[in-house]
């Protein structure tokens, strides 16, 4: 199977593009520690592909028995995230692959659940962030993943119909919010099993974002 005709590729940052979710854990926990409470490595999954303001009102309530202010919590969770965010690896392949994507003119967006400044940082870690015309994050937005409004909005931005828009996306969420845009959506399995991804609605998934390159290259 070829490749689809596309214009523009879509990203996800998060287990897509950075490999966050150990350091975003350790924040957390951190910031629940500071503030009192513990929140266990059991308890992530659950919190996998959902909108900021949701996983942290749901620990608050879970753990901390909804004596601490989500939005507080959440700010320092940012806070110390933020701090360490300049040692988040990029994910196996990702620069390479924003790389030959752009080399090649095709126009690339970021869509995150992360807030924009944070995003902005990690691909400037990289050297990626001249190579994103859009970075939207979930301020920029009225509805997260899984609505389509975050892919809808980003192509829009981009000047490029949805159906002539790849997704990476890594969460089930996120895999929800493309195909409900109307994008194809390719997954990546760092987060959810492949199986999932393609219950969710990915068009394609990939083991690896080298062998996703090497397929767009054909």
């Amino acid at each position: 199977m070829h490749p689809p005709p596309f214009d523009a590729v879509l990203f996800d940052l998060d287990g897509v593009l950075i490999h966050s979710e150990p350091v975003s854990e350790r924040a957390m926990q951190e910031a629940a520690r500071r503030l009192g409470f513990e929140v266990p490595h059991e308890a992530m999954p659950m919190f996998t592909g959902l909108p900021g303001q949701v996983v942290y009102a749901m620990a608050t309530e879970r753990f901390a028995g909804g004596r601490t202010d989500p939005a507080a919590f959440r700010a320092l969770s940012d806070e110390i995230y933020e701090e360490w965010l300049p040692d988040v690896p990029a994910m196996p392949g990702a620069v390479d692959l924003v790389h030959d994507l752009t080399e090649n003119g095709t126009r690339l967006a970021l869509v995150t659940s992360s807030r924009r400044r944070q995003a902005e940082t990690a691909l400037a870690v990289h050297g990626l962030r001249e190579r994103f015309a859009v970075v939207l994050g979930a301020e920029d937005v009225s509805a997260t993943k899984p609505d389509p409004e975050p892919y809808r909005a980003a192509a829009r931005a981009l000047g490029v119909e949805p159906g002539r828009c790849l997704v990476v996306e890594d969460s089930l969420a996120g895999i929800r919010s493309g195909v409900a845009a109307g994008c194809v959506v390719l997954g990546y399995p760092s987060s959810f099993p492949a199986e999932e991804l393609t219950m969710a609605g990915a068009h394609r998934v990939f083991d690896t974002l080298d062998g996703l390159r090497n397929w767009l290259a054909t």
